[in-house]
């Protein structure tokens, strides 16, 4: 029975420190998707020449029309899930998180213009750098 509970404890734990990285990479390819002319969606994958793993992964979503404000309450709701900063710099607000793991590092970040009240001018940035494995 302990070894039961010990199991779903570390399943339990494991879903719920995926779960921020899967929302908001959820949300950005649902926005590179379904927002097509109203957004920029640029995804980079640099591999090791050598072995052709892949070492690094950037994706970076611009959107101008589209309300960015659905990408905010993801930041704010996942900020437990890592590290999580938030700084204003005059109209400029940036979100950054930061999940690491055993195998990789997650970076999230998004920044957006307050003065924007659909908060519309926006760019969510992900960066995956894989350890050696």
């Amino acid at each position: 029975m302990k070894r039961i509970l010990m199991l779903l404890v570390v399943v339990v734990s494991v879903l719920s420190h995926a779960r921020g990285q899967n929302t908001i990479d959820n949300r950005m390819n649902m926005f590179s998707n379904e927002c097509i002319g109203a957004s920029t969606f640029t995804s980079v994958i640099e591999r090791n020449p050598a072995t052709h793993k892949v070492k690094k992964v950037v994706k970076v979503l611009k959107t101008s029309s589209y309300n960015a404000a659905s990408f905010v309450g993801v930041f704010r709701s996942e900020a437990g899930s890592g590290t999580f900063s938030e700084t204003e710099d005059g109209n400029k607000v940036t979100m950054l998180l930061t999940i690491e793991k055993n195998d990789c590092t997650r970076i999230y970040m998004l920044t957006y213009d307050k003065r924007k009240t659909s908060v519309s001018d926006g760019s969510v940035t992900t960066i995956v750098k894989y350890r050696k494995r």
